[in-house]
């Protein structure tokens, strides 16, 4: 397993939510969740950035154990050594994060999404795979929608995204809701998976949504990433320039970035 090309990059330049993560045997890429209310857990400045860079960092520590579970040991971890932090916390305001990752084990690779991450596995053949979770975008719509209508009719749209983002805290880890890697609830369990033999597999493409926008408004195609026709800070570049000359109602106009591109 080789990395070809990464990215992290944060429009705001000293912090950000985003991480990507690096083993022996697996790589991923992490987007804590934009907290409804920031409250900074020292040195980070929110709950998400503590929560994605714990992750960050311990997840390559593990060995052969697979990464759901991996996940859910540091989730608990991280309730008995900070609960005199956590217990501060109400259930809207408990840090989340999504996340993909592929993980090689024996002959074959594990591909796992929770949240609004992706993973692209290209075959040898040329067939392209994409792995995604749609339950959480559902969600991300409503809050869109709600912000787009706000914005529209003049009224506080900050205050409109702040009362649909806790509504769907609400159905957060939850049967008919989506799921995250939080603090909370059996998350393990949901994660979206694929396993194929490594002999079949070329590259792989994991990345936030952050970096989704590349290809949601055709900035470059997936092809031209996979074949590294355009270089991961190439689309960035690209995406940042749209960004500054778009209009579009998105709920943030830049987003945290993060990207890995991997060869077998």
């Amino acid at each position: 397993m080789k990395i070809i090309d990464q990215i992290l990059h944060f429009p705001n330049k000293s912090w950000g939510e985003d991480r990507i993560f690096i083993g022996n045997n697996l790589v991923g890429v992490i987007d804590g969740s934009s907290p409804i209310s920031v409250i900074p857990i020292s040195p980070y400045h929110s709950q998400a950035e503590w929560l994605s860079e714990n992750l960050a960092q311990k997840i390559p520590l593990y060995g052969n154990a697979y990464l759901p579970d991996i996940c859910k040991n540091i989730t608990n971890q991280l309730n008995a050594s900070h609960f005199s932090v956590l217990k501060k916390f109400n259930e809207a305001t408990l840090p989340c994060a999504v996340l993909a990752g592929i993980q090689m084990i024996d002959d074959y690779l594990h591909g796992y999404v929770i949240g609004d991450c992706t993973l692209i596995i290209q075959f040898h053949t040329g067939e392209i795979k994409i792995l995604t979770d749609n339950r959480i975008r559902h969600f991300s719509n409503l809050t869109r929608i709600i912000k787009n209508e706000a914005s529209l009719s003049r009224n506080d749209s900050a205050k409109a995204v702040k009362k649909q983002m806790t509504q769907n805290r609400k159905m957060m880890n939850t049967t008919d809701g989506f799921w995250t890697v939080a603090l909370t609830g059996a998350f393990q369990t949901q994660f979206l998976e694929c396993q194929y033999k490594t002999e079949e597999i070329n590259k792989c493409l994991l990345f936030s949504d952050g970096f989704e926008r590349v290809f949601s408004n055709s900035l470059c195609s997936i092809s031209d990433i996979l074949d590294s026709k355009v270089t991961l800070y190439s689309a960035l570049y690209f995406l940042r320039n749209w960004e500054k000359s778009s209009t579009n109602l998105d709920v943030k106009q830049h987003d945290d970035v993060s990207a890995v591109l991997i060869e077998l």
